[in-house]
């Protein structure tokens, strides 16, 4: 259901091995590890993710924007 990548020096990305379906990405920098699985986390975060649809034998770019989380301070609150 979650799938992470971490993007090369230059800040390009390579996702693999998706199956055919609509993917919903997100990029942001200092996320604890799992944290994208909390609903609450990504309810706060869907309306910044880029949506792409992938075919069979698909290859698609797309530029991401990084995402600016709020502090972990303010986001307990």
């Amino acid at each position: 259901m979650y799938k992470a990548v971490t993007t090369d020096q230059y800040g390009r990305y390579d996702l693999r091995g998706l199956v055919p379906g609509k993917y919903m990405i997100f990029a942001w920098d200092g996320v604890a590890s799992g944290e994208w699985e909390d609903p609450e986390f990504l309810k706060t975060n869907v309306a910044k993710a880029v949506t792409v649809e992938v075919s069979d034998s698909d290859t698609k770019s797309t530029d991401l924007q990084l995402i600016q989380l709020e502090s972990k301070t303010s986001r307990a609150e």
